[in-house]
């Protein structure tokens, strides 16, 4: 599988053909974002070597994504209200 994009359940795992990996994690996932500060969950891959004399070993690479407190993200809201009229307004709607 080498130089094969492996998709697990948080990110995806690359392969390089030094035997080198990187790991993107999906940190658009609604899981990932609502990790709290300091919660961890896993991402799991199993993979089997093997060499020229017939040998090979199983196991497995496991990611910890580990949750952070980030910063709040504030958006432009807008408003309007007619005269003379109670409004009752939803701070988050």
């Amino acid at each position: 599988n080498v130089g094969n994009d492996l998709v697990g359940t948080y990110g995806t795992l690359h392969l390089n053909s030094d035997g080198s990996y990187s790991y993107t994690l999906d940190n658009g996932l609604a899981s990932v974002q609502q990790l709290a500060e300091g919660a961890t969950v896993t991402d799991v891959f199993s993979y089997t070597n093997s060499d020229n004399h017939g040998g090979s070993s199983s196991a497995n690479l496991t990611i910890t994504i580990t949750g952070t407190n980030d910063a709040p993200v504030a958006v432009a809201d807008a408003a309007a209200v007619k005269e003379d009229t109670n409004t009752l307004a939803d701070p988050n709607p």
